[in-house]
């Protein structure tokens, strides 16, 4: 679980230095950046999932051995 932290922070950082990123550009330029940033959105939904169903297994794990 502490590898899906980890990985949640790292994308939220790099989401944050690439739309300071945007504000700065044009055209060409900006629509790279824009799908860059989709691609890191996507990154950060999955390492989030991954932890979600991370932490629903151990919930689960943990109420089976006090049942």
């Amino acid at each position: 679980m502490a590898e899906q932290n980890g990985e949640v922070r790292q994308a939220v950082s790099a989401l944050t230095v690439e739309i300071l990123k945007l504000s700065a550009l044009e055209g060409d330029a900006k629509a790279a950046l824009s799908v860059t940033i989709e691609n890191a959105f996507s990154r950060l939904a999955d390492a989030i999932a991954a932890q979600s169903s991370q932490t629903q297994d151990k919930c689960l794990e943990e109420a089976l051995a006090l049942s």
